[in-house]
């Protein structure tokens, strides 16, 4: 049972133990690869966390301002580094307490967490905290048949058609991920593709002119190896503008072409997700 005895003392500040907290979720919000929204709303919790713990230390009579900055957010797109605000002695006592044995209790409005001082262990405690991490957390779709793996958000959604082309959309479908195998050389509808990009460069300037006939944008070569073709684009679809991103991959005599997709003019921060990070062979 934890406990405080004598001898069983913190070594960590209630402020350190929430500064390592807030620095612990963002980095699980920075696997989703700059999902802006996430990252705001974590920010909101929080700030609105914060001051109402401030806000139960200015009732009590003897309260005493001070003034302190929480946390050193470096989200320049997010905030203009930290929130900023008076807060008070006392003031996080309904935020963070000490439980004994390295183990700190962690409470953000309705969710908590447990934190351990010494092994930086920080884990969901009840639904409400575990319903946030679940956010956090990237689903892996596993491709047995063609031997590959890839993350996504946890709300997008995935559509495996045939195994051969896999569709994961975004909600409002703000983004895409779609993982095409193209299939063997020699193989009819293999030959043509295979033939273009094993080729020298002036083929593949071919293949980027048929991109360009197919979804009428430029694309730009980013990379280029004996197995990897990697292109950028930013076509437009009617009032949409996108940036796609084109990854040709060789591997074990079968073309693997990854295409990551990203709405720019929508009302929620750009997703920028690429899926080509998470993606692996078994």
């Amino acid at each position: 049972m934890l406990g405080c005895g004598k001898q069983d003392k913190p070594t960590l500040s209630d402020r350190q133990v929430l500064q390592a907290s807030y620095e612990i979720l963002m980095q699980h919000v920075d696997r989703l690869q700059g999902w802006g929204a996430e990252a705001e709303l974590l920010d909101l919790s929080f700030s609105m966390a914060l001051l109402t713990s401030c806000r139960e230390a200015l009732a009590r009579f003897n309260a005493k301002p001070h003034n302190s900055e929480f946390p050193s957010c470096n989200r320049t797109a997010l905030s203009s580094g930290g929130h900023h605000t008076t807060v008070y002695l006392g003031d996080l006592q309904h935020m963070v307490s000490y439980l004994g044995l390295h183990w700190w209790a962690v409470r953000l409005g309705t969710e908590e967490w447990r934190f351990n001082e010494m092994t930086r262990e920080f884990q969901p405690f009840g639904d409400a905290a575990k319903s946030r991490l679940k956010r956090y957390t990237l689903t892996t779709y596993q491709n047995q048949k063609y031997g590959y793996r890839v993350a996504y958000p946890p709300s997008w959604a995935l559509n495996e058609g045939d195994k051969s082309a896999v569709l994961i959309t975004a909600p409002r479908e703000i983004g895409t991920i779609t993982i095409i195998v193209i299939g063997r050389p020699g193989s009819p509808e293999a030959a043509p593709v295979f033939s273009s990009l094993l080729g020298d460069l002036p083929r593949l300037m071919d293949v980027s002119l048929a991109f360009q006939k197919a979804f009428q944008h430029d694309l730009t070569l980013l990379e280029r190896s004996d197995s990897l073709l990697v292109y950028q684009a930013r076509p437009t679809r009617g009032s949409q503008l996108w940036e796609v991103r084109h990854h040709f991959v060789f591997h074990k005599d079968l073309l693997y072409e990854v295409v990551s997709a990203t709405e720019l003019n929508n009302p929620l921060p750009p997703l920028r997700f690429d899926a080509f990070e998470t993606f692996a062979f078994d």
